[in-house]
């Protein structure tokens, strides 16, 4: 009878067993949770940064232009101003010949000025002197008027009429020798004028 009651008692080893442990608990849950957020995190940058990059290849793009624009515009001034100033250095070149000859024909004008002027003087001084000596013949003329038809010599013509020839003829001959004189006196620009 004792068996049964062996039987129909548990076993106490069975008792004694360890208890039944659940199933795999994963332990790297927090890598997990950091992973999530790092993707995230790079997820937000990377997003930040290609705004960024966009930002900053349309603000080089812009750059870009705006430089471009100014080399073509400083391109159209150089041009611009290079063909002013071949204009201006022909103009200079142009005004220096022009002063070259206007020199020129100022100095010949000047030379021109005083021949001329030297000229009218050396005349001035001939008709002075012609003047001098018309005058002088006008009164020597007169004295001899006056010494004719004086009452001395008023019968002597038949007498000293051959003298009188004599000096008729005299006279005439110093009248030419008073043109001579005063030919051999004039300057060689005053005879180019006449």
């Amino acid at each position: 009878q004792a068996q049964p009651s062996v039987e129909a008692m548990p076993d106490d080893r069975l008792f004694n067993k360890a208890p039944e442990a659940y199933a795999y608990e994963f332990q790297s849950g927090g890598v997990v949770d950091m992973l999530v957020k790092l993707l995230d995190d790079f997820a937000s940058k990377k997003s930040t940064m290609m705004k960024e990059e966009l930002q900053a290849s349309h603000a080089f793009k812009l750059m870009m232009q705006q430089l471009t624009d100014n080399t073509e515009n400083a391109k159209h001034e150089i041009k611009k101003k290079s063909v002013v100033r071949a204009e201006t250095q022909q103009a200079k070149a142009q005004a220096e010949g022009d002063l070259a000859q206007t020199t020129k024909d100022m100095k010949e004008d000047q030379a021109y000025l005083e021949t001329t002027a030297s000229l009218c003087q050396q005349k001035s001084d001939d008709f002075k002197s012609r003047q001098d000596l018309r005058g002088e013949e006008l009164a020597t003329i007169q004295k001899a008027i006056e010494l004719i038809s004086s009452d001395a010599v008023a019968g002597a013509g038949e007498r000293h009429l051959p003298t009188l020839l004599q000096l008729h003829a005299s006279a005439a001959a110093g009248r030419a020798l008073a043109r001579v004189r005063s030919a051999a006196h004039r300057s060689p620009a005053e005879e180019r004028v006449r």
